[in-house]
């Protein structure tokens, strides 16, 4: 199963507008591609451990900049969140990590 929409994770709370934000960048950022989902987890990993923050961009929704207090997400959508976000390495990584289950 990887439908996005009934998509969760430990410790995912669907009524946070946080948790609702990594749902929608994982849906338009990394899609069904495990490629991705590797490519962000290992950027992740390596800003939530300080060793590099060089992981930043623009997608197809999202601008993106690993920080040293977390990833800050701003959509590129007016109805969502209309200032960025930033969310703790923890929770973005359990997202993916999950994700990625379920598309191998």
């Amino acid at each position: 199963m990887n439908d996005i929409d009934n998509f969760t994770w430990a410790g995912c709370n669907a009524s946070l507008t946080e948790h609702q934000i990594i749902k929608s960048f994982i849906a338009t950022e990394i899609q069904r591609s495990v490629s991705m989902a590797d490519y962000f987890i290992d950027g992740l990993n390596a800003a939530k451990q300080g060793t590099d923050y060089s992981l930043s961009g623009a997608g197809n929704g999202y601008e993106f900049e690993a920080k040293k207090d977390g990833f800050e997400l701003e959509t590129l959508f007016p109805t969502d969140a209309d200032k960025p976000i930033l969310v703790s390495y923890q929770e973005i990584l359990e997202a993916l990590n999950e994700w990625k289950k379920q598309l191998i």
